[in-house]
């Protein structure tokens, strides 16, 4: 991740989001990689978060896929987030119909 600054993300800056994934014998296509990423409340939940598909950039040679987005923070105050991949298919009636979720 790039744009983070110690633990501090500056507001109205881009996040700008890489992932590299060894996809195994799934093509790129299988794969549906998001990053999730809200406000926290006064708990610590977050209770509306943003679901930021990444686009596939790059097939390395090595076979390893390398997925990008940017994101911009629009609000000061606590946040949460992570990178989440899923098996995807048009046909899957939910994205977590699997019950397959790999977290990073």
């Amino acid at each position: 991740m790039e744009g983070i600054h110690g633990d501090n993300i500056p507001v109205n800056e881009p996040l700008n989001i890489t992932v590299r994934i060894d996809p195994g014998k799934l093509e790129p296509g299988d794969l549906l990689v998001e990053l999730v990423v809200g406000k926290k409340d006064s708990k610590g939940s977050v209770t509306d978060p943003d679901y930021v598909p990444l686009k596939i950039m790059n097939k390395g040679a090595d076979g390893i896929l390398t997925f990008s987005t940017e994101y911009v923070i629009r609000e000061n105050g606590p946040y949460s987030y992570g990178i989440r991949v899923l098996p995807y298919h048009a046909k899957l009636a939910s994205k977590q119909e699997t019950g397959l979720i790999l977290w990073g």
